[in-house]
């Protein structure tokens, strides 16, 4: 385990508790973890880097973390065995990091607890847009995890009175699509996988398929409609949807 960012205790009593945020990066390539080690630590964040399974557990039975970037080929753990073992005690977002192309092990990672992914080679901006999402994304979570107001963009949703509006007009919206709707905007900036949004209507026959759920999301993004602060309805092909912020 390595950490750029530790100091001996004698030293550290002597200072203010480090108030950035800690990342883990789980890495056995040598040559990537120090890029990543080096990028997050440029940005602002406080890294400790590990290169096996083993470790990343050691880690987080005496830290907690609030963000892991995961590489799901380590020499010591099935990746989507490790995710599922970290969620199983952190909340923090998990971004996993990966050359495998297998949209199959990418849909289990993320249906076993990962955040988000992004496949290698990468470039760094398109993992630090990752970072940037799921850190909002928790950050919202934590703040209210069951608001009954949703506001992005101009889109407004009043979850009680099963209500949305996009710039200040009601959007017509059957019982399916405002489930949908509602899942999306609470994880927005969030890939959420087709297993995931068919349990948002659990007993729904037809969105727990691909093709069902594929017609869903397309009617619900022509009663979305477009415009210059609306969110839209990004999809990623074989693994799931999220929605996008305007600004972004």
């Amino acid at each position: 385990m390595t950490s750029q960012a530790e100091e001996p205790a004698s030293r550290s009593r002597s200072r203010k508790p480090d108030e950035r945020l800690l990342v883990l990066v789980v890495e056995d390539d040598p040559g990537l973890q120090r890029l990543l080690h080096t990028t997050l630590e440029l940005r602002g964040l406080r890294v400790v880097s590990v290169g096996d399974g083993a470790g990343a557990l050691r880690f987080v039975e005496l830290h907690d973390p609030q963000l892991v970037i995961l590489d799901l080929g380590l020499p010591d753990f099935d990746g989507i065995e490790l995710c599922r073992r970290l969620r199983a005690t952190q909340r923090c977002p998990i971004v996993v990091v990966t050359a495998d192309g297998d949209e199959g092990r990418m849909v289990a990672a993320l249906d076993h607890g990962a955040d988000d992914y992004v496949t290698k080679p990468f470039g760094i901006e398109v993992l630090m847009a990752r970072v940037r999402v799921a850190l909002r994304h928790a950050a919202a979570l934590a703040a209210s995890v069951e608001e009954d107001r949703l506001e992005l963009g101009d889109l407004v949703v009043d979850v009680p009175a099963h209500l949305a509006t996009a710039d200040g007009s009601p959007i017509e919206l059957s019982p399916r699509q405002f489930r949908l709707l509602v899942a999306l905007v609470r994880n927005e900036g969030r890939i959420l996988t087709h297993q995931q949004l068919a349990q948002v209507a659990a007993g729904d026959v037809e969105l727990a398929t691909t093709d069902g759920l594929r017609g869903a999301m397309s009617h619900l993004r022509k009663r979305l409609g477009t415009g210059p602060r609306r969110p839209r309805i990004e999809t990623e092909p074989h693994v799931g949807y999220r929605l996008i912020a305007p600004d972004e």
